[in-house]
C-alpha cells in the first residue's frame, strides 16, 4: 500500500471526514506502510471531527498461527513483492513475539488517543464477533 492507499491520504481528501458526530469503525489487518505519525494524524482527524473511533484488526488464522516450515517464498498479495525465507521453529517463535508486541503497540497507540482497539480473527463467526468479542469490549450492546 503506497501513500495513495493510506488511511491518512484517504482522510485528507476533501469531504472525507464525517460532518456529524458519530462512530467510525476502521477494519484492517494494520500491516501498514504508513508511519506512526501518519496513522496518528489520520485518527486524530477523525477524533477531532467528533468521531468515536474503533480500530478492528482482522487477521487470518495463518497470520495468527502460521504452520509453515522449510524453504519458502512469501508473497505480499497487496504489493506483489516476495521474499525467500527459511522457515524454522525459531523464526516462528520470533514471529509470534513480534505479532504479540505489535498488537500491544496498536492497543496502546489507540488507548493514548482515546480510541478503542479489538482484534477479531477472520474465522470468527459474525455472531461471535458481535455478541462475544465486541460486546465483551463494551463496543456493542447485546
Amino acid at each position: 500500500m503506497g501513500a495513495e492507499g493510506s488511511l491518512a491520504a484517504a482522510l485528507a481528501e476533501p469531504g472525507a471526514l464525517p460532518r456529524l458526530k458519530g462512530m467510525t469503525w476502521v477494519f484492517s489487518d494494520f500491516w501498514l506502510n504508513e508511519g506512526e505519525s501518519e496513522l496518528g494524524d489520520a485518527l486524530s482527524r477523525l477524533v477531532s471531527a467528533g468521531q468515536e473511533v474503533v480500530l478492528v484488526q482482522v487477521l487470518s488464522p495463518l497470520e495468527l498461527a502460521p504452520a509453515f516450515s522449510g524453504d519458502l517464498r512469501l508473497v505480499d498479495s497487496e504489493l506483489a513483492t516476495g521474499k525467500d525465507v527459511a522457515m524454522t521453529g525459531k523464526i516462528l517463535q520470533a514471529y509470534h513475539r513480534e505479532l504479540e508486541q505489535y498488537q500491544l503497540y496498536l492497543s496502546r497507540f489507540a488507548a493514548e488517543r482515546g480510541i478503542s482497539y479489538v482484534m477479531i480473527p477472520t474465522d470468527t463467526s459474525l455472531h461471535t464477533a458481535i455478541f462475544g468479542l465486541l460486546a465483551s469490549s463494551g463496543l456493542v450492546v447485546s
